[in-house]
């Protein structure tokens, strides 16, 4: 999969929006913390529309306890508040993420998708297991879209000052009010 040809590759979901300059922010961020893999900030799918997603410790520890001479072991996952603008990851999801080819160049999914570890907590448990570091920037926000029953879209999370005013406000949405000629 690495391409020798390149020394980073930027995963980037089609249902995740980010500021036009996001690259060579998380390309100034990876330099500066000596990072392995960058991301920015993006929010769930649930109610509530600022609430942060994605942004996980990871543990990992004995499937049967400690003292137990099994050598198994499963992991533990608990989510990161973001407090300062830059949050040392255990995990994130894969939405948007610049990361060194040396990074992925070894990984092959391995945790079982059955206990709600899917591809993104996998390869983080890689990188864990490996000793990269990983970090997510506060104020790169990614909202993500979501698409309702109904075939409406929402957008849940922030969006960006510089993606609002290049690429947003321009469109001039009238949020729903459907102009309409008078005879």
């Amino acid at each position: 999969m690495a391409d020798k040809d390149v020394d980073y590759y930027w995963i980037i979901e089609d249902d995740t929006l980010f500021p036009p300059d996001t690259f060579y922010r998380y390309l100034q961020f990876m330099k500066a913390l000596k990072a392995d893999v960058v991301s920015g900030l993006s929010y769930s799918y649930g109610i509530n529309f600022y609430n942060w997603r994605n942004l996980w410790k990871i543990k990992f520890k004995k499937t049967f306890g400690e003292n137990d001479s099994a050598d198994e072991k499963t992991v533990d996952i608990k989510r990161i508040k973001p407090k300062n603008e830059v949050i040392r990851l255990g995990a994130t999801g894969l939405g948007n993420v610049l990361l060194k080819k040396k990074v992925i160049k070894g990984w092959r999914p391995t945790l079982p998708s059955d206990k709600g570890l899917g591809s993104d907590i996998d390869f983080f448990c890689y990188c864990k297991q490996r000793g990269y570091k990983a970090y997510a920037i506060k104020s790169i926000n990614l909202p993500h879209f979501h698409k309702l029953k109904n075939g409406d879209i929402r957008l849940l999370g922030t969006i960006d000052k510089q993606l609002w005013q290049q690429i947003i406000k321009p469109l001039k949405y009238n949020y729903g009010k459907e102009k309409t000629k008078k005879n």
